[in-house]
């Protein structure tokens, strides 16, 4: 039968008529099965309301600490009010002073971490960061609407794009010094006791770091993951068979570990704690052709079913399932909206949809409703 529309008896797709030549019989068989599936199966599992704020939501006992995905951070492009006075007399070419810009930058725009326990900041009026502008977040605005509230909240940051294990270790060693900095604030020796909220590919990280390694000064209590490849995604898989093999180990070896084939190793191996918590969120997308996450979302609905662009709703459930925020993608999850949603939020006018703010605060309520 051919591909093609009216001909043999083929449906017409008249979505794609125009590209479909251009595409390929292959992709484009493939988009025709996804625009088939995409009002049978909507990820309408333990359908959640995230649409708008309650009146109430309780507070839970311990700090949360927010943990990003691949590629991820806590801050980006923030600029403080520092000199840009950097020495580069004694570098020649243009790529040595490229680079000492780039390591001067990153250490003082990156590293820098002034986040205390008690909600307050390092950052006094004569430091360099004094006056600084914050431009973007990986958490747009969830951990100012989770502190309104009374949360404790941290943002942690490890490498972007390193394996599961290095990022875990940079993750405990920024866990390790919050809290060591509260036990001698407050002259306390017992253990700091955490939430872990995840996005993504930070639940993996978490989940090793509750599993595999020591925690000398802290103790993790619960850890909640969204939208987090617990088996994998078949993006990566998909990466894996076409990318270079070199390249992804040298520059990107997280994607191997988000591969289907290793995540179930990777379970085998890293086991839950009985003392800790999981709770897990999944979210389901109806992106439209133009949409970021419409090629993935299009091959993953063929291999896994319903998903936000990246995750599966059967790959995100881990622990007690929460349920399935529907028509939602992977960056809306953290905040990532359009522009006019942005403009709509800014200037008080309330919006239907999607509500970040309000899922997280749901979060928090859970957590405070299981003592945690």
């Amino acid at each position: 039968m051919s591909p093609f529309p009216g001909i043999n008896g083929t449906p017409p797709l008249s979505r794609y008529t125009s590209i479909h030549y251009r595409l390929g019989t292959s992709l484009y068989n493939t988009l025709y099965r996804v625009e088939q599936q995409r009002n049978v199966s909507s990820g309408k599992d333990n359908l959640l309301n995230c649409t708008g704020l309650r009146g109430h939501y309780e507070t839970p006992k311990y700090p949360i600490i927010l943990c990003h995905g691949f590629s991820g951070f806590d801050r980006l492009l923030y600029i403080p009010a520092l000199k840009f006075s950097i020495d580069l007399s004694s570098f020649r070419t243009r790529t040595e002073k490229r680079q000492r810009k780039s390591e001067v930058l990153y250490k003082n725009l990156v590293e820098k971490d002034d986040q205390e326990l008690d909600g307050k900041t390092n950052v006094d009026a004569d430091s360099e960061d004094a006056g600084g502008l914050q431009l973007f977040e990986y958490w747009h605005g969830i951990k100012q609407s989770l502190e309104k509230q009374g949360c404790q909240v941290l943002v942690a940051k490890v490498p972007p794009f390193a394996n599961i294990q290095t990022r875990a270790r940079a993750l405990d060693a920024f866990i390790q010094g919050k809290a060591t900095s509260w036990q001698r604030k407050h002259h306390s020796k017992e253990k700091v006791k955490f939430n872990l909220v995840a996005h993504s590919m930070g639940g993996m990280d978490c989940r090793y770091l509750i599993s595999k390694l020591e925690h000398n000064n802290y103790e993790v209590v619960s850890l909640t993951t969204i939208s987090t490849p617990h088996r994998g995604t078949y993006a990566a898989d998909f990466v894996m068979q076409r990318a270079p093999k070199e390249l992804i180990d040298r520059h990107f070896p997280s994607i191997r570990q988000l591969t289907r084939e290793y995540s179930a190793r990777f379970n085998d191996k890293v086991r839950d704690d009985p003392t800790v918590k999981y709770f897990s969120f999944g979210a389901s997308a109806n992106p439209k052709f133009l949409n970021m996450y419409y090629l993935p979302w299009s091959l993953i609905s063929v291999e896994e079913g319903p998903n936000d662009g990246m995750v599966s709703i059967n790959s995100c459930k881990w622990g007690k399932y929460m349920g399935c925020l529907n028509g939602v993608d992977h960056k809306q999850l953290i905040n990532w909206m359009g522009g006019i949603k942005r403009l709509k939020t800014a200037i008080g006018i309330q919006d239907k949809g999607f509500n970040p703010p309000a899922f997280y605060l749901d979060i928090a309520d859970n957590l405070a409703k299981n003592v945690l």
